[in-house]
């Protein structure tokens, strides 16, 4: 039978708030890789037709947003249905650089960083123990958010050739997996991959934060109506068919098994649509790859499994008004619905959040008022980390 342990934090509480001390070896102490989510890596373009050979950020520049059109146009994708792959728009190239490093999972935006903070917090908390050292013992993950695991196969080798180096330059310390969001869909994937005994010598920890393992009723919204990403100048209408070409978006559809056939996730003039009318609701939004994105991305993963052979954490945001109901009154899909909001982290739907209570030995921590991104900044996360981090 399943066991869990549940951690309740709060500031007072002095097994997590009070610091580390910077008097523990070496020894007692481990590297971090942080995995960040959708969205949580920089992106840069080439045009292969200009004279200009030179790359500029795409991901994120605010005046990127300014023209919309064609920031969809470079940053879209388009999906070949028979292999179930996708492809950049022929005439640029699209990178997301800096595996290994911070810097670009630190800050989306350039410098003077106006609006991009990601993990800087974390990484700038953890920096000031000596151990800790950007690019040595503490280094990111970044990887085309766009697509899911599927088609990012390159990331588990390389994340495993991470580690072990990491391991190896760090006094042979295992290091700490640090995921956020849909980062936690490519760690729990990897780690299921692995074998026990190389899980036990080069991973001490992993601790999951705001992490979809069951998906969330915004994807259904998103790829509906589209999703302003937060830039509230932009009309989501006009970012939904770049959205849609995502195939990361289907792959955090609702999982079924945790919505009832009965319970009605999408209303419209017409019909009303739960988690189990998948098929219905792409063909009735004339949008079929969606279906196909889904079926090839979600194959062989099945994230209420439990990660073996590492200590476990999962951290989440709790009591944030999150989308549990879209509700179109007229011109479904081509209107902005009204949404009935549920408990969760302002994203991620609490029983998606929850996945990680049926885990074995789990110790699972909810962080009440913790939104899905400002987490990362809540000093509570941060002195979870260091004490994770610095402990035998």
């Amino acid at each position: 039978m399943c066991t869990s342990k549940f951690l309740f934090l709060i500031l007072t509480f002095d097994a997590i708030s009070s610091r580390p001390s910077d008097t523990l070896s070496t020894q007692d102490k481990h590297p971090v890789i942080l995995i960040p989510g959708n969205g949580g890596s920089r992106a840069y373009y080439r045009s292969k037709t200009s004279l200009s050979t030179g790359s500029r950020i795409l991901w994120l520049a605010l005046k990127d947003f300014l023209v919309p059109s064609r920031f969809t146009d470079i940053f879209g994708l388009k999906f070949d249905r028979k292999l179930n792959k996708s492809y950049d728009n022929e005439n640029y190239e699209i990178t997301f650089p800096g595996w290994g490093e911070t810097y670009s999972v630190e800050y989306l935006d350039e410098f003077p960083h106006v609006f991009g903070d990601y993990f800087h917090d974390i990484v700038n908390e953890l920096v000031k123990d000596p151990f800790f050292k950007r690019n040595i013992s503490v280094h990111g993950a970044p990887y085309d958010f766009r697509r899911a695991p599927n088609e990012n196969q390159w990331f588990q080798k390389a994340l495993t050739q991470l580690i072990e180096d990491t391991y190896q330059r760090n006094g042979l310390s295992p290091v700490v997996l640090v995921a956020h969001s849909m980062g936690n869909l490519y760690t729990h994937s990897f780690l299921r991959a692995q074998t026990s005994a190389w899980k036990k010598k080069y991973v001490k920890a992993y601790i999951a934060v705001s992490a979809p393992f069951g998906g969330c009723v915004k994807v259904f919204k998103t790829i509906a109506s589209g999703e302003n990403m937060g830039a509230f100048i932009v009309n989501p209408l006009v970012l939904r068919g770049m959205e849609r070409s995502f195939p990361s978006l289907p792959f955090m559809a609702p999982d079924p098994r945790l919505w009832s056939p009965n319970e009605t996730i999408i209303i419209t003039p017409k019909r009303n649509y739960t988690v189990h009318d998948n098929n219905q609701f792409y063909e009735d939004l004339n949008y079929t790859d969606g279906y196909y994105m889904m079926e090839a991305t979600k194959a062989g993963h099945d994230f209420l499994e439990s990660p073996t052979d590492v200590e476990l954490y999962c951290v989440y945001g709790t009591q944030v008004a999150t989308m549990e109901q879209v509700i179109y009154t007229s011109s479904f899909p081509d209107e902005l619905p009204k949404l009935v909001m549920g408990d969760g982290d302002g994203t991620v739907n609490l029983r998606s959040l929850e996945v990680c209570r049926r885990w074995n030995k789990v110790n699972q921590v909810l962080l009440p008022g913790a939104q899905h991104r400002v987490i990362l900044q809540d000093k509570r996360l941060i002195q979870l980390i260091q004490r994770v981090s610095t402990s035998v």
